[in-house]
């Protein structure tokens, strides 16, 4: 008889990204050069160190519907991140809390893409909304 003892995680084991059939996977290199990429998998935005990408993970939950795209600012202190309604969560990475900075909803249907200006202070989304596809 062989006795199973509890081991605590030494870290998070973080799913990859989910694919669809002819559906571009968008993802996010951290440019303060902390070596780390995101990505999203249904409502969540995982972030993933490049040295250690199995153990050194943190899921975040931010959006209520799915998550189709996560950038990081050039600063390297926020990420915006985006959902199949259209909403966009601009969130600080500074703080290990991933406290929200502001939420917009900049077009009525799924946001495929979003780009930051050099100064961390504009973006641009791209998606399929009802009446507008592009928004700065």
């Amino acid at each position: 008889m062989s006795i199973v003892k509890n081991h605590v995680a030494d870290g998070i084991f973080a799913t990859l990204p989910r694919t669809s059939r002819g559906v571009p996977i968008v993802l996010g290199g951290c440019p303060a050069g902390k070596h780390k990429f995101l990505y999203t998998n249904g409502n969540n935005v995982i972030m993933r160190d490049l040295a250690n990408p199995y153990m050194d993970a943190e899921i975040i939950t931010k959006h209520t519907t799915q998550a189709t795209v996560a950038q990081w600012s050039p600063s390297g202190f926020y990420i915006a991140s985006a959902d199949t309604s259209g909403k966009v969560i601009i969130w600080d990475t500074t703080q290990k809390e991933h406290i929200n900075k502001c939420e917009y909803q900049p077009i009525s249907g799924i946001i495929k893409d979003i780009a930051w200006d050099g100064e961390s202070k504009r973006m641009a989304v791209g998606g399929q909304g009802k009446e507008k596809y592009v928004a700065i």
